[in-house]
């Protein structure tokens, strides 16, 4: 294993033991536009299924809200940018909905993914997410999960679309 995928991280709290929650110590990840202690600007990526008209929808709600001065970039989780960044053995450990690979290289899944995002966005969302927070994880994740389980028949799927990106947001995506 390379020494950029030695350093083992806990994802967002603490609830869950490592077994019941894979995730929760997947290695710290290098990403090229990150930036170590210099001061540097600092990016953090929204992972989403490229398949998927729900995560296609939450990253358009990000785009649209998103005006920080970090914003998010994206990338599609069946895509070579992730297949670069993250080894086979983290990739395969992912769920396949919304993964946020923040900017100290920690990845958040499921409800801590989702309080992430709305944190990062703040106003009223920075509510929802404190009142999300609130919740015991495993009773979050459990409604993430019910939601992920259903989100393609419901939603559909984007197998044969490319989403077309206005050219002011093409920066913010990896392929």
């Amino acid at each position: 294993m390379r020494a950029e995928h030695e350093t083992i991280i806990m994802v967002a709290e603490r609830a869950l033991p490592e077994q019941s929650h894979p995730a929760s110590t997947l290695p710290r990840m290098n990403t090229d536009k990150s930036t170590d202690s210099h001061g540097e600007q600092r990016i953090e990526y929204i992972l989403f299924d490229g398949t998927c008209a729900l995560c296609h929808g939450v990253v358009t709600f990000v785009l649209k809200r998103d005006r920080g001065p970090q914003p998010f970039h994206f990338a599609p989780l069946q895509g070579e940018f992730v297949k670069k960044k993250l080894p086979e053995d983290v990739r395969s450990r992912l769920p396949d909905s919304v993964v946020v690979l923040d900017a100290q290289g920690r990845l958040r899944t499921e409800s801590a993914a989702v309080i992430h995002i709305l944190r990062h966005l703040g106003g009223f969302r920075s509510f929802v997410a404190g009142a999300l927070w609130l919740v015991p994880r495993p009773l979050r994740d459990l409604g993430y999960r019910a939601v992920a389980s259903v989100r393609k028949r419901i939603f559909g799927t984007k197998d044969d679309l490319c989403p077309i990106v206005p050219a002011k947001w093409r920066g913010r995506f990896e392929m």
